[in-house]
């Protein structure tokens, strides 16, 4: 666990560690580090830093096309328009449902991979329970219950997300 992130994933007997607060795909039980990092790793890493601005782009373009065919019934936070900041997913926020898992269920059935919102209520976190109680932060709570994120790859076509888009605010 220490060696990826501390979550519980990596850990081959889970259920000793399971917390029902949280996704377990993404339940971190202690705060670890991830020292997987290799020359290799370092090398691709500056090649891609060629294609940087490029990708930076395309993000921002999607983001955009992303926001303009998603309905009110969704919230997507603004982004802005400055050169450090880079959108690498799509927030999924449902505002009029009762929960978010019709839209998963839509995004699961048609091979979409969805991830928890990562700033979500981290107090319900195994390794953060001692800092606080979760209740006490409404907003993380919202956003932990209800958003959550579908990646927002450079290899996405246009039409990829408007689709999904358009699709979701049919349910």
């Amino acid at each position: 666990m220490l060696r990826n992130h501390g979550m519980t994933r990596s850990v081959t007997n889970n259920t000793k560690y399971a917390n029902l607060d949280v996704d377990p795909r993404f339940d971190f039980y202690c705060i670890g580090n991830n020292f997987r990092n290799s020359e290799i790793h370092a090398m691709t890493g500056l090649l891609d830093l060629k294609k940087v601005n490029k990708h930076i782009e395309k993000r921002r373009r999607l983001y955009s096309l992303f926001d303009t065919y998603l309905s009110d019934l969704y919230y997507l936070p603004p982004f802005e328009e400055k050169k450090e900041h880079v959108a690498f997913a799509l927030p999924i926020i449902p505002l009029k449902h009762e929960s978010k898992q019709p839209a998963i269920n839509y995004c699961n059935s048609k091979g979409i991979e969805t991830r928890p919102i990562i700033s979500g209520n981290l107090l319900r976190q195994t390794c953060f329970k001692k800092f606080g109680n979760y209740a006490d932060y409404p907003n993380s709570e919202f956003l932990h219950q209800n958003g959550f994120y579908v990646g927002l790859h450079t290899k996405l076509k246009d039409q990829q997300v408007r689709n999904l888009a358009l699709d979701l605010n049919t349910i």
